[in-house]
């Protein structure tokens, strides 16, 4: 009955016995079938005389055939070659990736032979081609790293192995099949022509993954394009008409003084202003934490990070901003006509006796000469070149972020960095915990979040300032 058999399998797999088995047997390479399965493929193949109990009780198991029952000494080849994937390699892809010395994603039976016989597979030529035949079952005369993954020992990693690579090769078939669709599409051919894309093929490479992701990407990269053009038209607005951003905050968008807005009031001050944006962009370009909420740090980024400077210095140095205002240095300036008799009042000051002042009692400028200027301007509501105490109050009932005082420290970044890796691995894994809305970009709120979940106590301001160098 194996005499008949093995005759059979070897015709059918070209004079090679293992080809025959993988081919009409087993395809899946799991050396074994059932008795059921066996029976049927016995009448297919035109084995009717071969008697199926005597063959497959030969273990004293009747519930399926393996190829060592048919075969030992092929059985045998196979399994010690299985053995020697999985104590030298780990898997067969880390076997397939030593052997292709030369990158190419397959070998011919030359190639596969020298890289068994290098890498210290202990058979002889015979045994090294007749497992080429096993691998090769269309007889193509080469094989690829899909072909040999079945040689996985452990079932449930074989079948997911054998699942991802099937799925890259799918993945760039229809890479390419986009890839031409797109050339095709972007020449510029009349419908009519011959050449042109068939309408009725066009859904279905529409559909196409990576088509569907570039043109989500189009989109997404259009949407960027109208946030910043709608972002651009307001804070040109702004100048234009309050001479700054951070003082157009602080007498057209926050009058109150309350430090945020929503969406309802930013749409009012664009209709006062009769300014023409599309306020779903513009407020998707500003809130960018989606909080529903828009601050000053979002208007007048530079600004805002120069009152929180000087409103810390005040703080630290003096207890608060008011107390500036009383200190006698001030008092003194304010007593007397200042600039050259031009303003005679104690409850002003010109901004620039301010600033010589506060340099004399020790503030130091950190910010950069724009930045510096949005803070006076903020301070100078009226735009007249005088400050009061009421623009010190003002900037007194302010809690700025805690990034906004922060100095940036790459040592803090380095500190949540190693955290994130040590905690999820890979850099993009990393990322994608950050960045939880998917917008490619991380707020403060999702940094926060972010380090909270990695149990992160140090300087979290120190760390976001050193990465948002754009603050």
């Amino acid at each position: 009955d194996r005499k008949l058999l093995r005759g059979i399998l070897e015709e059918r797999g070209g004079g090679s016995f293992l080809r025959g088995w993988r081919r009409e047997l087993d395809p899946d390479g799991s050396l074994d079938i059932s008795t059921d399965e066996f029976i049927w493929q016995l009448k297919r193949l035109g084995g009717e005389g071969v008697n199926v109990q005597s063959l497959v009780k030969i273990d004293g198991d009747a519930s399926n055939l393996t190829l060592t029952e048919l075969s030992p000494t092929d059985g045998e080849l196979v399994d010690r070659m299985r053995d020697w994937i999985k104590e030298k390699f780990g898997d067969p892809a880390a076997m397939w990736d030593a052997i292709d010395v030369k990158q190419s994603g397959s070998l011919d039976r030359e190639g596969w032979s020298a890289g068994c016989t290098s890498s210290g597979f202990d058979g002889t030529a015979a045994d090294i081609s007749a497992l080429f035949d096993f691998i090769d079952v269309d007889e193509g005369g080469t094989i690829s790293k899909e072909e040999i993954l079945f040689l996985e020992k452990d079932s449930e990693a074989r079948d997911n192995a054998i699942f991802k690579e099937k799925m890259k090769a799918k993945g760039q078939t229809q890479r390419l099949l986009a890839c031409a669709y797109w050339t095709d599409k972007n020449k510029g051919i009349h419908p009519s022509s011959r050449n042109a894309i068939r309408p009725w093929m066009a859904n279905s490479f529409e559909a196409l993954p990576p088509l569907v992701i570039v043109k989500r990407q189009l989109r997404l990269r259009e949407v960027r394009k109208q946030q910043r053009k709608a972002k651009s038209a307001l804070l040109q607005h702004l100048k234009l008409n309050y001479g700054s951003c951070a003082r157009a905050w602080r007498r057209g968008l926050d009058p109150n003084g309350r430090f945020a807005i929503d969406k309802m009031a930013l749409r009012h001050f664009c209709r006062r202003c009769e300014l023409d944006v599309n306020m779903q962009f513009l407020w998707a370009a500003l809130d960018t934490d989606s909080d529903g909420k828009v601050g000053v740090q979002d208007i007048a980024s530079q600004g805002a990070v120069a009152l929180a400077a000087f409103r810390e210095w005040c703080k630290r140095s003096f207890g608060s901003c008011v107390a500036v205002w009383e200190h006698p240095a001030m008092v003194k300036v304010r007593s007397v006509r200042q600039g050259e008799g031009q303003l005679n009042s104690t409850k002003k000051l010109l901004v620039g006796l301010f600033v010589e002042t506060l340099k004399a009692l020790g503030y130091t400028a950190t910010a950069e000469p724009d930045a510096q200027a949005e803070l006076w301007s903020a301070l100078d509501f009226f735009n007249a070149g005088f400050l009061s105490q009421a623009d010190l109050r003002w900037l007194d009932s302010w809690e700025p972020p805690l990034w906004l005082t922060a100095e940036p420290s790459e040592e803090a970044w380095n500190d949540v960095k190693s955290r994130l890796l040590e905690k999820y691995g890979l850099p993009l894994n990393a990322w994608r915990h950050l960045d939880t809305d998917g917008q490619n970009e991380v707020s403060w709120s999702e940094f926060i979040a972010g380090c909270r979940k990695i149990r992160y106590k140090g300087d979290m301001g120190a760390a976001w300032r050193f990465i948002d160098d754009d603050a």
